[in-house]
């Protein structure tokens, strides 16, 4: 898988390059969910119990996780929570997906198929050797966007 910084600083800048919506950390929160949800068990349970959490790491899986999570919610803020987190973690799926391991593992299709999928384009560890370059990028897109603002709204004065 992407490692989370990865997942995070694609989100983080897809996020700010195309969104100007208040709901960044929920969109955040919805690329590391499928990992959160299915890595942290899978080190509290027997190992004989893990293919449990398998579900979860699927677009089926992850909407319904990300539907259930958005009642937490009050009621007027529920779809716009449930359509970041549900996006955020779509994002996730599809890197996933970009990586390639021993054996293909993402489930798609689940539950109307138990076929795995791959696009390969990558090994599951190459990401952990960009982490310097994605956190130079949003830095740098962080400090375009905060200049551009301050012109823009310079010249409204």
């Amino acid at each position: 898988m992407p490692d989370l910084v990865t997942h995070s600083g694609v989100a983080y800048l897809i996020y700010k390059l195309f969104s100007r919506r208040r709901y960044l950390i929920i969109f955040l929160a919805g690329t590391i969910l499928p990992d959160v949800i299915t890595r942290i068990p899978y080190f509290l349970v027997e190992s004989g119990y893990d293919w449990l959490f398998v579900p979860l790491h699927t677009p089926v899986g992850m909407t319904l996780v990300c539907l259930w999570l958005s009642y937490f919610f009050e009621e007027c803020e529920r779809k716009p929570v449930f359509v970041n987190l549900w996006l955020g973690s779509l994002l996730h799926l599809g890197m996933d997906l970009l990586q390639y391991g021993i054996i293909p593992q993402h489930l798609l299709l689940f539950p109307f198929s138990l076929k795995r999928y791959e696009i390969a384009l990558f090994s599951a560890e190459a990401s952990m050797y960009i982490i310097p370059l994605w956190l130079i990028l949003i830095v740098g897109v962080e400090l375009v966007l905060r200049y551009r603002g301050r012109t823009i709204n310079a010249g409204r004065h």
